[in-house]
C-alpha cells in the first residue's frame, strides 16, 4: 500500500468533487468508498490510511443537487482505532496525536477557539490559524491528547459566542 502524507491531500482543497486532480488521488489510493450526499455534504472515507475527506459547497451543507458546488474543505485525521481507522502517519505542522493541549500551544500558538468559549467543560476542542489553513483538534478526555485532527481553508469567518449572562 502507498504512504501518504498531507502534502498529498493539501493541493486538492477547493477542488471539487469531480475535478481531475480529485479522480486522480481516488485512483491513486483505492482503498477507499465515497459515500452519498446527505444534504450536500459528501465523505470519502480512507479507514486504512487513516483519513476523510469531507466535501461541501464552500458556504456550508445544503440540500438539493449540489455536486458542481461540492468542495474539499476539510479532511480528518484520524488517531489508530477512532472511528475503526488506522492512524494517520504524520499530521501536517508538526503537532502529534500524542501532544497534550499544553504541547499545542507550544507549537502552534494561542488556540483562536476552544469548546470553553461555548462553556463546554473540560476542554473538548481547541483551533488554530496555520497559514491559509486552520487546524482544529479534537481531545480524548481521558487522556486529554488528540484523538482527532481537521484541517481545511477557513471557508466561513469565526465569531465569538457572545457571553451568557447566567
Amino acid at each position: 500500500m502507498e504512504s501518504i502524507t498531507f502534502e498529498d491531500i493539501r493541493p486538492l482543497f477547493l477542488q471539487h468533487i469531480d475535478d481531475a486532480p480529485v479522480k486522480e488521488f481516488l485512483k491513486r489510493f483505492p482503498d477507499h468508498r465515497v459515500t452519498k450526499p446527505n444534504d450536500g455534504v459528501q465523505f470519502a472515507i480512507f479507514k486504512s490510511l487513516g483519513f476523510d475527506l469531507r466535501f461541501q459547497p464552500p458556504a456550508g451543507p445544503q440540500g438539493g443537487p449540489s455536486k458542481k458546488l461540492r468542495v474539499l474543505c476539510k479532511v480528518f485525521l484520524f488517531r489508530a482505532g477512532e472511528e475503526k481507522h488506522q492512524e494517520f502517519p504524520e499530521p501536517p505542522f508538526g503537532v502529534k496525536f500524542t501532544d497534550s493541549h499544553d504541547v499545542l500551544i507550544q507549537k502552534l500558538g494561542e488556540p483562536f477557539a476552544t469548546s470553553l468559549e461555548m462553556n463546554v467543560r473540560p476542554l473538548a476542542w481547541e483551533k488554530w490559524r496555520v497559514g491559509d489553513l486552520t487546524i482544529h483538534s479534537m481531545y480524548d478526555r481521558s487522556t486529554m491528547t488528540t484523538r482527532t485532527f481537521s484541517v481545511g481553508p477557513e471557508l466561513v469567518p469565526y465569531v465569538k459566542p457572545i457571553p451568557s449572562r447566567a
